[in-house]
């Protein structure tokens, strides 16, 4: 609806014209107006509602639906110390994160199928080798206001240290480090009907680490905000190895292989432990 107003048939004016009220332009007053009346309307619910809605808004700060702004230092820190603040996390052991940037003139991330099949493989020294397949399909009809090509700036953060062995499927854009972490980036485009995968592989060192009861691996998948992937994760252990703990989700096991598909609704943070 909000696109419907801004880039639609409705034609509510010029994005250079403010609105009556001088707080938007004329293209985007539909939406400070809808924003207006969202907050006027929470502040009007009974309190027999309440119990209802605030585990609603705080499910929604977790899966970055509902996303915050606090002018009051305190309360910006409380959001990073629970991990809410959407920051570009740096934990220790193995993590990963992919950020897509539609740079074309569109709105047809709503109709783009995402899925992410990742398969790791832990060695006998705790190096992790990830085989990674994320695949983009524009087969959902829907109106896209604007361009029939979708054009993508992806980049994908993992741990520093992490060694890149194989790309395709994207023209590469370059290496960087930032926020703590091993940025890898690429561009592609497809249109509507059209089904576009990329394929990576690479190494992360030392990310399952030993301890007194065996060993363990911690695995973060962040999601980006708007953006909803099917992850299939399989984890294979070391031939010596036997699972002996997981958490983090549904896991079924194989053998020396654990498994997990699940919609990345929010963070995910996994963790197998294992005996060798």
């Amino acid at each position: 609806r909000i696109h419907y107003h801004q880039l639609g048939p409705a034609g509510e004016g010029s994005g250079f014209v403010a609105s009556p009220n001088g707080h938007s332009s004329l293209r985007k007053r539909y939406t400070e107006l809808l924003a207006e009346h969202f907050l006027a309307r929470t502040q009007k619910i009974a309190p027999t509602i309440l119990p209802r809605l605030l585990p609603l808004l705080a499910n929604a700060l977790r899966s970055k639906d509902i996303q915050v702004y606090f002018n009051a230092t305190g309360a910006e820190d409380i959001l990073q110390r629970l991990h809410l603040d959407t920051a570009i996390q740096a934990p220790a052991g193995d993590s990963f994160l992919q950020v897509d940037a539609n740079v074309s003139p569109n709105k047809a991330n709503h109709f783009i199928i995402n899925t992410m099949h990742d398969q790791v493989n832990i060695d006998a020294e705790g190096t992790v080798t990830h085989h990674l397949s994320i695949e983009y399909a524009w087969t959902i009809a829907g109106q896209d206001y604007g361009n029939t090509l979708y054009r993508d700036y992806v980049r994908i953060y993992v741990p520093p240290g992490s060694t890149l062995l194989s790309q395709n499927g994207w023209q590469p854009h370059g290496t960087s480090q930032a926020f703590g972490r091993q940025v890898w980036a690429g561009f592609f485009t497809f249109s509507y009907g059209q089904t576009h995968t990329i394929t990576l592989q690479w190494t992360v060192p030392h990310a399952a680490v030993r301890n007194d009861r065996g060993w363990q691996y911690h695995y973060l998948v962040q999601r980006q905000a708007g953006v909803q992937w099917q992850l299939h994760l399989q984890v294979g252990l070391p031939s010596c190895a036997t699972a002996i703990r997981t958490a983090g989700g549904a896991f079924s096991s194989s053998g020396q292989s654990v498994m997990l598909t699940t919609y990345l609704d929010e963070d995910l943070n996994l963790d197998v432990d294992y005996a060798c």
